[in-house]
């Protein structure tokens, strides 16, 4: 009997897909100046709402563990609209929490077009509530993402009418199943400090996959510098101290390109795995359990033969994100 990956891949895939651009990963970290505009070679991320229809034990933002809050589409304009003055990615990556509990995800995509940062839209979802998006968000965006995992259940019927708007509204469409995560989050710190240099060193979040995040006035290297403080309860003034502050400056994209290319650990690393954290299944917890279950060292959570092998040289890529089936029609 096929398990749910090999019937998804029956039913979805298709072998002659014309594969467009790939957007994701590269070989290595850089940022460059273009124009008066920094480039990273990726792009960069909005999270346009903190809560999620799953609760994911190993979710790397954190949407278990934290409250349920929503984007302002105003704030959006405003956030974007600034660093476009300043940056250049190519592509803001839309997610969450998962993105489509937005009220007006609408309004939010097309506060980012308005701004101007760039042209390409990416929205990443679990699918679940793909029945009930609004037709508008289509027309807004270039790409859609899927994650599918072994417990969501998405249902085959859904994953078929969303190829058929993805031909109907000329929208990229890729799906990724994933079966297992690595650990991210560990809120009691780590016992050995030099630990967290070694993994801010080599994490591929903040140094090559391109997670640059845009928050409520405020730029980050990684989303997971937006919710450690939140994990921990920490006051609003410690959550922008990871960040930089948007500022309508021309000394500002100094100052960004002096952030992303410093080798200081942000504080956030301290309780951070980056890229290093052990292996566990994909499971669905209580929000309570979820908690429970990062309250731990991350000493113990930590992959330190992979951390070798980061640190050696070794290329490492974003295990356990497997390519199910992708369609274009570009």
């Amino acid at each position: 009997m096929l398990n749910i990956k090999q019937r998804l891949i029956s039913r979805f895939a298709r072998p002659d897909a014309v594969a467009g651009p790939t957007i994701g990963l590269s070989a290595t970290s850089s940022v460059t100046l273009v124009n008066g505009k920094l480039q990273p070679q990726n792009g960069c991320e909005l999270n346009v709402v903190d809560h999620c229809n799953l609760t994911c034990l190993d979710c790397n933002h954190a949407s278990p563990g934290v409250k349920k809050k929503v984007a302002d589409p105003a704030t959006v304009l405003r956030d974007f609209s600034l660093l476009a003055k300043f940056y250049s990615p190519r592509f803001v990556k839309v997610l969450g929490g998962e993105p489509l509990l937005h009220p007006d995800l609408p309004a939010v995509l097309q506060a980012i077009r308005s701004s101007g940062i760039c042209g390409y839209i990416l929205l990443v979802t679990n699918g679940l509530l793909l029945p009930r998006m609004p037709e508008a968000v289509w027309t807004l965006i270039n790409e859609l993402e899927i994650s599918v995992y072994p417990d969501s259940r998405l249902p085959e019927n859904v994953l078929a009418a969303a190829k058929q708007q993805a031909i109907k509204y000329g929208v990229r469409l890729r799906v990724y199943y994933f079966d297992q995560f690595r650990a991210t989050f560990a809120t009691a710190g780590y016992e050995d400090q030099a630990l967290a240099r070694r993994v801010y060193k080599s994490c591929k979040l903040a140094h090559v996959w391109g997670c640059h995040s845009v928050h409520e006035g405020y730029f980050y290297k990684c989303p997971q510098s937006i919710y450690i403080p939140q994990l921990r309860h920490l006051p609003m003034e410690r959550l922008a101290q990871d960040g930089i502050k948007l500022t309508d400056s021309p000394a500002f994209v100094e100052e960004l390109y002096r952030y992303l290319t410093s080798s200081e650990p942000l504080q956030s690393c301290s309780h951070c795995l980056g890229t290093d954290g052990k292996v566990r299944p994909h499971q669905l917890v209580r929000p309570k359990q979820w908690s429970a279950e990062h309250q731990v060292s991350a000493d113990g959570l930590l992959d330190r033969h992979r951390l070798g092998q980061s640190e050696a040289g070794h290329p490492i890529a974003d295990d356990y994100k497997q390519l199910l089936g992708q369609f274009s029609v570009l």
